[in-house]
């Protein structure tokens, strides 16, 4: 954990209850930002864009559509794409 630049807790609320995160007063014991989300304790120990980030549950259906493997191939290809263009149209 002392070689982690963040340190992230993401407890799903429907399947369990975070307290005080012993995980995260552990982070913040080595100044580590911590990245959590709003249930349980953890908005009592983390300062929102202070010492942290608290991160509301999310649509995991955006993850799944925004950055899956073949999503982030594409984009990249687009990339690639758009450089070879740019060179060809530079090089003439």
């Amino acid at each position: 954990m002392q070689q982690a630049d963040v340190g992230v807790l993401m407890t799903n609320p429907e399947l369990a209850f975070e307290g005080l995160s012993d995980s995260i007063l552990e982070c913040m014991a080595l100044g580590l930002p911590v990245v959590c989300g709003d249930g349980g304790g953890d908005p009592e120990l983390v300062v929102d864009g202070a010492t942290g980030f608290i991160v509301p549950p999310g649509d995991s259906a955006r993850v799944a559509g925004e950055f899956s493997v073949e999503t982030m191939v594409s984009r990249m290809m687009g990339v690639y794409d758009e450089a070879i263009l740019r060179a060809r149209h530079r090089d003439g």
